[in-house]
């Protein structure tokens, strides 16, 4: 071993310093030797080594020379001349691992036995022994997708294309890592650069961020790909993209409408016909999307979009108005679109812009617009990521905003006219040969040349209408920060001729329908989905309710998406599943509430009843969505004041107030006004909700009476605590007023009405009833039910049969009672219980004529007809009477069987009784001896009738 200069040692640290990655830095086997030779007798010496450049050094260009299928720490240990073992597997790993992350030349921290080897690999590359295999696998994959294929090939598409076997398990464990697979991009991008001579020979053997020799050595095994690059990659179409729509609150991939109706796309195997494919399931979403692509020649190529899974992932960052950021190592200072499931994340307030709610069918999540002034922005969400040397956007439009077409939502960004100069930044890199500026207007690609010497540049470019291009960067050399990504930065542009669309830009009301208007002197086709064309295809309306519209603009062969956001007046809850209903008891508990209006107008909530506004609060000025956050405690204070049960809440839009369909309800005052009669029509004016509407009009009629059939959706859709108490006024109605209900449930009615249907067959003597049941079961039960109807005549009812069912306790007390005004002086009105009862003095009448006049016919007679109207005991006390007279009169063989009718178990007995003795039958044997024959009205000659012996 020979002694190193400090001379050598500072060649190789200033190396370090100014590589991309440390596999730049390279050492013979005879310096590595020497070097890990010293370093192990430091480490032996010092067990907290401080040279940890060196042994980052020393680690990587071990990998590069000896890494096999023993592995990587049995050649380490050897060269540092250390013992192989746990400890310092995991002392020497902890130390590279942390000095790399300290240099930002750790992206990412792995776990499990990869830890370690893979942060040294990712900074190693390729290994000379497994090179040619290496070779060899590119070879496979450039040979089916192309060069420029495979710069764009997926994670999960790339994985499957790794052999299973015939290749080491080093190799395998490295190409199967993120890094082997952005090392396999990389490669392919330059390969692709090389076979189209945007790089030569010469300069790509000297590339920055590959080990010296690399090229020479992987040019001596890679073949040429056998298919053109032209067949794979110019089909002239843009892969599709994953993107999230602030407007319209939507994730969904989008594809270039043009080529769409060109029938250019593939998904799931279908031909998709629309730009949009919206993602609204959970299982809709996912890691990567296969799209398939047709060529030129007309065969279909896949193509793979990575995507974003909820499932195993709580947040999403989009690129606002582009696409999903799907690489990390692809994010730059700037804003962002980040959707986060609810209550996950902690925000820091220093960098949100602007922030909305979003419900999927799958969740409650926040989309917050982000500005991120530094990487470590992103802690929050467990991202450490490092700061980038180069980092932020190359290329912008000087001037995007004058020329860009307003509503254009498609892959472009949409000019009229004249396409705006360029602004490129970081113009020494260019000029240096690191980065290479490209355009393609529809002709391939072509290479800029960026001149002077200042750090930004102006590109300008005569263009005709009609056209549709790209802007494009990419490095030559590899770049840890750029590390897989083919496109840098880049500006995809579509230029039609002057026109101009006049969209809705005040607030509207959900039923308004508004005019669009498309101006333009060339021959241009405009086109708006599911709204009417006022005045040859120029002028169109909206649809009412809409609030997203989408349509098309065409212009030769070049169709571009039409889509914006109608601001339409709305109120919601934060929280919970969205209605228009806001009750007072909720209100006043202090609920998250979203206003929705004109972005950068002032907001003001009123309370609209009928023609009269009431000022409820000024909440300040909406942000960028048009939409404000804010507690109801804001409104509380106003609404003490408001006396009217409902109104409707409106916002301000400059000097008009716009009603919105949230309606304020004060429930326990609907309900009493309605109960007491004292609701008033005039409560309901400026409220165009025909469901509530409909409700408070079906309750006046049932509560009122005049109502015969009620609708089966009549509660539906409305706050609980409205549909829960019309449900029960419906019941009641069904079950007092005899009304026809659609969809009645007898099985769940309030236990107080199913108590009064038992109680009243029972009393009535309807068919089976007295044998299920027995009058102390009833008043068993009805100890236990608190609960009585709202309505006077229903609560009439319902006591009614409560005394009915008392009173059939104490049936031998009321006969008696009645017995006795029988027997007694003739009155105008008897004021008995039983001669109380419907029918009951025509009964005591009846009884009257047999008991003081033995006129048996007219008893008879008289009987005869109470008999068929009444109801129990009413009935049975004149068939009683019937059979009496029928006896007396000689025409036993006409009397009223007991079996003829189900009636009172204590007065059918002697029904029974009457009919066995008058055909001479033997009495049955029965336990129910009914009420005591001698307190009926007998005559003297009659005493024996009703007894059994």
């Amino acid at each position: 071993m020979k002694n190193l200069s400090i001379k050598e040692i500072n060649t190789w640290r200033e190396c370090i310093l100014n590589s991309e990655f440390i596999s730049e830095c390279i050492l013979n086997e005879n310096e590595l030797y020497d070097l890990a030779q010293l370093i192990g007798k430091e480490i032996k010496k010092n067990d907290g080594f401080i040279h940890l450049d060196l042994l980052v050094l020393c680690a990587v260009n071990c990998a590069y020379y000896y890494y096999d299928n023993e592995g990587f720490w049995k050649h380490f240990c050897k060269l540092l001349g250390l013992p192989l073992n746990n400890y310092y597997k995991d002392n020497l790993g902890n130390k590279i691992e942390a000095w790399l992350k300290k240099h930002e030349l750790l992206r990412k921290e792995r776990l499990g036995t990869f830890r370690y080897v893979g942060a040294i690999l990712e900074q190693c590359g390729i290994t000379e022994r497994y090179l040619p295999r290496f070779a060899e696998f590119l070879n496979t994959l450039s040979e089916d997708y192309g060069w420029n294929g495979l710069c764009a090939i997926g994670f999960s598409q790339y994985k499957e294309r790794i052999p299973a076997q015939g290749i080491s398990k080093y190799l395998m464990d490295f190409l199967k890592d993120r890094a082997g697979w952005e090392f396999v991009r990389d490669v392919a991008k330059t390969m692709s650069q090389y076979q189209h001579d945007v790089i030569k020979k010469d300069d790509l053997f000297k590339l920055p961020g590959y080990r010296p020799g690399f090229w020479e050595k992987l040019l001596e095994h890679i073949r040429q790909s056998r298919r053109k690059d032209s067949s794979q990659t110019s089909t002239g179409l843009p892969i599709p993209k994953l993107i999230f729509d602030r407007d319209s609150e939507e994730i969904a991939i989008c594809f270039d409408a043009e080529f769409v109706r060109q029938g250019y796309y593939r998904f799931n195997r279908q031909r998709v016909s629309k730009s949009r494919f919206v993602l609204t399931d959970e299982n809709d979403f996912s890691e990567s999307y296969r799209i398939e692509i047709r060529t030129s020649q007309g065969a279909w190529i896949q193509k793979e979009i990575e995507g974003w899974n909820p499932k195993k992932c709580d947040y999403a960052l989009f690129v606002p108005d582009k696409s999903y950021v799907s690489n990390e190592s692809s994010l730059n200072k700037g804003d962002y679109d980040l959707i986060v499931k609810e209550n996950k994340f902690e925000v820091p307030e220093r960098i949100i812009i602007g922030e909305d709610d979003l419900l999927f069918d799958f969740g409650y999540y926040k989309a917050y617009r982000i500005k991120i002034s530094s990487l470590h922005d992103l802690s929050f969400l467990g991202m450490d990521l490092p700061e980038r040397k180069i980092g932020g956007s190359f290329l912008s439009w000087q001037d995007e905003k004058a020329k860009m077409l307003q509503g254009a939502s498609d892959f472009y960004d949409v000019f009229t006219g004249s396409l705006p100069e360029i602004l490129v930044q970081k113009a020494e890199l260019f000029r240096s040969g690191k980065f290479v500026l490209f355009a393609d207007f529809g002709s391939g690609p072509v290479r800029q040349k960026i001149t002077g010497d200042s750090q930004e540049s102006v590109l300008s470019f005569k263009i005709p209408p009609g056209t549709k291009g790209k802007i494009w960067v990419e490095s030559l050399a590899r770049f840890r920060e750029f590390s897989g990504q083919v496109t840098i930065d880049s500006l995809d542009f579509c230029l039609l001729p002057e026109c101009s669309v006049e969209w809705p830009s005040h607030l509207l009301k959900n039923d308004e329908a508004p005019e669009i208007r498309f101006y333009t002197e060339k021959d241009m086709s405009f086109e708006i989905d599911g709204g009417p064309s006022l005045d040859s295809n120029q002028v169109w309306q909206i649809p009412p309710m809409k609030q997203v519209i989408e349509g098309s603009l065409k212009y030769e062969n070049i169709s571009v998406r039409l889509a914006l956001r109608v601001f339409r007046s709305a109120l919601r809850k934060k929280e919970g599943m969205p209605d228009n209903y806001f009750e007072k008891k909720d209100l006043f508990k202090g609920i998250g509430l979203v206003a929705a209006g004109v972005p950068a107008t002032q907001s003001e909530i009123f309370l609209t009843l009928g023609e009269r506004k009431y000022l409820l609060a000024e909440l300040g000025t909406y942000g960028n969505s048009g939409k404000m956050s804010f507690s109801s405690k804001a409104i509380q204070d106003a609404l003490e004041g408001v006396s009217e049960p409902l109104g409707c809440f409106a916002l301000a839009d400059r000097e008009r107030i716009v009603r919105t369909e949230a309606i304020f309800l004060n429930t326990e005052d609907i309900k009493n006004h309605l109960v007491s009669g004292t609701f008033r029509q005039e409560w309901t004016d400026g409220i165009q909700n025909k469901k509530l509407s409909d409700f408070l009009g079906g309750m006046m009629q049932i509560i009122n009476g005049n109502i015969r059939y009620v609708p089966a959706d009549l509660v539906d859709g409305l706050p609980e605590s409205l549909s829960e108490w019309g449900r029960e006024l419906i019941d009641c109605a069904v079950v007092f007023d005899d009304i026809f209900a659609k969809d009645f449930q007898e099985d769940g009615l309030h236990n107080g009405l199913c108590w009064y249907r038992k109680a009243e067959a029972f009393c009535r003597g309807k068919s089976g009833s007295r044998a299920k049941q027995s009058v102390e079961n009833l008043l068993d039960e009805l100890r236990e039910i608190k609960w009585r109807p709202e309505i006077s005549r229903w609560q009439t009812q319902f006591e009614d049969i409560v005394k009915d069912v008392k009173a059939d306790a104490d049936l031998d007390k009321l006969i008696a009672e009645w017995a006795e005004e029988v027997k007694g002086d003739w009155k105008i009105s008897f004021k008995s219980q039983i001669a109380s009862k419907e029918m009951g003095n025509k009964l005591t009448n009846a009884w009257r004529l047999y008991y003081q006049q033995e006129n048996y016919l007219q008893a008879y007679r008289q009987s005869k007809e109470i008999f068929k109207k009444a109801e129990s005991p009413i009935k049975e006390l004149a068939c009683i009477l019937m059979n009496i007279s029928l006896i007396r009169t000689g025409r036993s063989e006409q009397l009223t069987s007991s079996d003829a009718f189900q009636g009172h178990r204590k007065l059918m007995p002697h029904i029974q009784t009457l009919f066995c003795k008058a055909a001479n039958r033997g009495l049955p044997d029965t336990k129910n001896e009914g009420v005591s024959p001698e307190l009926f009205p007998m005559r003297d000659e009659d005493q024996d009738l009703l007894k059994r012996n």
